[in-house]
Parts: C-alpha cells; structure tokens; sequence
C-alpha cells in the first residue's frame, strides 16, 4: 500500500525473519535501517548499526541481491527520500 502510494518504505534489518526477503521481492523500493535502541537491558534485542554492512554484504556475497540493488537501496533512495547525495 505505501510503496503503491509513491512513501517509501524503511525495512528494519534486525526486524522479523523473513522481512527483507519478502521487501526484495518487490524491488528495491526501500531502504534499510538497524531499528537499534540504546537499552543495556535488553542486549541484542535488535542489531546495531554498525552491522547492517555485514548483513547486507552476506545478501550480496550470497547472490540474493546484487550491487545494483544494493546500490538503489543504501545510495539512491537516500538521495531521493532526504534530496542529498550521500556519495558527495
């Protein structure tokens, strides 16, 4: 719905096993986030953002996405959703 309605949609990648697969499967029209929250309490309950690059690397090394996609992901939609050029 959201994706039909031109909002781009933000996949957390230490959300729901399964939910970045199924967001691939409709395209790269999204972007990622760790969804982390600072909570001592509660150690490991989401991953931190500093590993969303081995995870992403392991889809690519893996062949379940490509740099294309990657790239669309991580670079564009940024660019498109903020009007910034995060590579500048």
């Amino acid at each position: 719905m959201a994706i039909s309605n031109g909002v781009m949609t933000s996949i957390p990648m230490g959300g729901r096993k399964g939910e970045f697969e199924e967001a691939v499967r409709h395209g790269p029209r999204f972007v990622v986030e760790s969804d982390f929250i600072d909570d001592p309490k509660r150690p490991g309950a989401v991953i931190p953002p500093w590993t969303l690059v081995r995870k992403l690397r392991n889809y690519l090394v893996n062949g379940f996405i490509n740099e294309d996609f990657l790239h669309t992901i991580c670079v564009d939609n940024i660019n498109r959703i903020y009007g910034v050029d995060v590579m500048g």
